[in-house]
């Protein structure tokens, strides 16, 4: 640690990505590849703060890109990002079907919104958004769950 940010030597980069390595062989690729992304946008240069352990860190990061990626998906589908993140948290992998607050994201659609929509008209919308929540709700789940 310099200067209150962490830093990592050449030897201990190549032990952390040989880690990060072997997480990706015992079939955790997902968190494999955000971790390789944190350390190599947030640890290398330098940017994760000395009083801030790795995992917290990492956690804290990972809060942040999730954020993103449901503002990403609420944009695209024209529903309230603050009820999808909600959704998000509540859903359970071992009811893959069940989505958290599903009137709720439905209700909140505005069809007006939705730059490129994929289809004609709001019902056609929700038909689709309902056939496609519970793959977009599970993969973020999974992707960014807690280690």
């Amino acid at each position: 640690s310099t200067e209150g940010v962490q830093t990592v030597d050449a030897e201990t980069l190549r032990l952390i990505y040989q880690n990060i390595e072997e997480l990706s062989n015992l079939g955790d690729y997902e968190q494999a590849e955000l971790l390789k992304r944190f350390v190599s946008e947030e640890l290398e240069p330098g940017n994760v703060p000395s009083n801030i352990n790795f995992d917290e860190a990492f956690e804290n990061w990972k809060k942040k890109q999730l954020h993103n990626e449901i503002y990403q998906v609420s944009s695209e589908w024209g529903v309230n990002d603050v009820i999808l993140e909600k959704a998000v948290e509540a859903y359970s992998v071992a009811k893959p079907d069940e989505i958290p607050y599903i009137d709720d994201l439905t209700n909140s659609i505005d069809f007006a919104l939705i730059e490129d929509p994929k289809t004609s008209n709001l019902l056609e919308h929700n038909i689709a958004l309902s056939k496609e929540l519970p793959e977009i709700v599970s993969k973020l789940k999974k992707k960014y769950k807690k280690i």
